[in-house]
């Protein structure tokens, strides 16, 4: 379950960077290029997704019962201490 949900959310990950053509390096260059020919789209998309993922972080930092945190430490800790061994 857990490999299908990575798919899954790598999947949309991925069609959103085809989306924003974030794939597209001239258009990350020139968004980089703050002293030139800047484009500034890119940074919409990064506040789109900050709009997007805050309110979810604040409800769910505000929940007692933090089950899904709790899996994902577990889980980083598991990566953790195979990668040492």
């Amino acid at each position: 379950m857990n490999k299908l949900v990575s798919l899954i959310s790598g999947i949309i990950f991925g069609i959103g960077l085809v989306i924003s053509e974030m794939i597209n390096p001239e258009k990350v260059l020139g968004f980089l290029d703050l002293f030139g020919n800047w484009d500034p789209s890119l940074a919409f998309v990064m506040i789109g997704a900050l709009i997007v993922s805050s309110p979810l972080f604040h409800i769910i930092k505000k929940k007692k019962n933090q089950y899904l945190l709790k899996i994902l430490i577990i889980q980083i800790t598991k990566v953790l201490i195979l990668n040492l061994f």
